[in-house]
């Protein structure tokens, strides 16, 4: 925990910094009998490319769970939004994991890939749902690989 709260008083600067600050609450290790609670903060950049409606920005995530399981992470995100008030997110974001008593991914570098949706629900603040995995590209003999969902609350600003 004192981790967690050092991470978060780190990322507290940032939302001046970001374009969008998001925080969801889920469940973390579907596919195995080691499934825990988790919680994620991620920051998101302005866009720094744009094709067509789709956003390119870059991204950083915390992800904690309830076995003490931390990964942190940053690589690229892309936003596409569609209809009226709804987006497609995607991500691919290399990170550091260290296991707590979860599962053993195999090895400290994991990679994220995230699908997610989210529906506008105010000017500037979506709620959605995503899913994610994480591996270490069978850089380790060991790649259980992990999946998660998560509830998310995102504000742009």
């Amino acid at each position: 925990m004192r981790i967690l709260a050092i991470l978060l008083l780190t990322l507290l600067p940032f939302p001046a910094l970001a374009g969008e600050l998001s925080f969801g609450l889920g469940a973390v290790g579907l596919d195995d009998d080691a499934e825990a609670g988790g919680f994620i903060v991620e920051l998101r950049a302005e866009p720094f490319y744009r094709v067509g409606p789709a956003e390119l920005r870059f991204g950083s995530a915390v992800e904690l769970d309830t076995h003490s399981d931390l990964w942190l992470g940053a690589g690229v995100v892309v936003l596409y939004p569609f209809a009226e008030a709804w987006r497609v997110e995607a991500s691919f974001m290399p990170g550091l994991y260290t296991q707590g008593t979860g599962l053993d991914l195999g090895h400290t570098v994991e990679f994220r890939s995230l699908i997610g949706l989210s529906r506008r629900v105010a000017p500037e603040t979506w709620l959605g749902v995503s899913i994610s995995h994480k591996s270490n590209a069978g850089i380790d003999d060991t790649n259980p690989g992990e999946e998660a969902v998560f509830l998310h609350f995102t504000r742009r600003f």
